[in-house]
């Protein structure tokens, strides 16, 4: 097959008739935010864990353009009496085109608990704020075989199985703010905590790049499919923190980043199902302390297809 430099080849990749969709999503989201201080013989990880559970969203795909917003289903959240209540807002914008793509995401938790550990119980801490929001970019270097759009969105059809190096890169900011310590007072030292002792305040803003590999399994001309892609790599940043002393102390910190997903479906000329699994990690090292933020997500998403009634250049 002869085809142009920038043309995908059609023997692998092809377009839907119908390139809109409309979707109805819903997961289960597990997410933690962990201080962990090395060198000590017990457990005194301080962990902060938001209770959402069930989650349901909806997401319109415009071609190339997928806006989605979701939130907590009431009612489907672990027991609040044990686990206090959190508002949880998830907000997010993407754009995929064959070559490139990226999104802008935004996550706000207000009212979180602290997992028990060697010296404290679980406890409540309905002041706290945890937020994560951020922009990532993606480039697929294998893009006239392999369709990255397929694989996350189901907006093109993957006819045959293929793969790709994919380069992610992402600029992302994080933080957890409380009123008081987000220490328990059994354990708030400095000789195990170093400088966050008394921590009221953490942020970080990172910038990272994740090369990695993606690739879509297809059957039967692309109706059913499993695309496994990971992502691995390294960032530099800034980071702030309020401790006992009351002074935002600043530096310049490295993480290490870490990202796989793992989806499987059936395409069809009307409609798509999918279920998904992505795991999310990123690791920041200073001051004798780990400080990590962990997301893990299991989804099913359904689909319909719609036509377009209107062309916008761009898409």
């Amino acid at each position: 097959m002869v085809y142009s430099q920038n043309e995908k080849d059609t023997s692998f990749i092809s377009q839907f008739e119908k390139p809109n969709n409309i979707q109805l999503n819903t997961w289960v989201t597990d997410l933690d935010f962990s201080i962990n201080p090395r060198l000590q013989d017990r457990d005194f990880t301080v962990k902060f864990t938001p209770n959402v559970t069930g989650q349901t969203g909806f997401s319109f795909g415009l071609k190339k353009v997928t806006l989605f917003i979701g939130f907590q289903i009431p009612g489907t959240e672990s027991d609040p009496w044990k686990y206090g209540k959190t508002k949880y807002l998830d907000f997010s914008f993407s754009y995929f085109n064959k070559k490139f793509g990226g999104e802008i995401y935004y996550r706000n938790y207000n009212g979180l608990y602290r997992d028990a550990n060697d010296t404290t119980p679980l406890t409540i801490r309905d002041d706290a704020r945890l937020t994560n929001y951020g922009g990532s970019f993606f480039y697929v270097f294998n893009y006239k075989k392999f369709s990255y759009r397929s694989a996350i969105g189901q907006l093109e059809l993957q006819k045959k199985s293929a793969g790709s190096v994919v380069i992610l890169a992402n600029v992302n900011f994080r933080s957890l703010v409380a009123d008081s310590s987000l220490i328990p007072k059994e354990i708030d030292s400095r000789q195990n905590f170093s400088n966050l002792q008394g921590l009221t305040d953490l942020r970080f803003y990172t910038f990272n790049i994740r090369p990695g590999y993606a690739y879509n399994f297809v059957f039967k001309k692309g109706m059913y499919f499993i695309s496994p892609s990971i992502f691995a790599g390294a960032g530099i940043g800034n980071f702030e923190y309020r401790g006992i002393s009351g002074k935002v102390e600043r530096g310049v910190n490295y993480d290490m980043d870490l990202r796989s997903i793992i989806s499987a479906g059936m395409n069809h000329k009307n409609w798509f199902i999918n279920i998904f699994v992505i795991y999310d990690t990123s690791l920041n090292i200073f001051d004798n302390n780990l400080v990590s933020l962990q997301t893990t997500s299991y989804g099913l998403n359904i689909g319909y297809r719609l036509k377009s009634y209107f062309r916008i250049k761009w898409l």
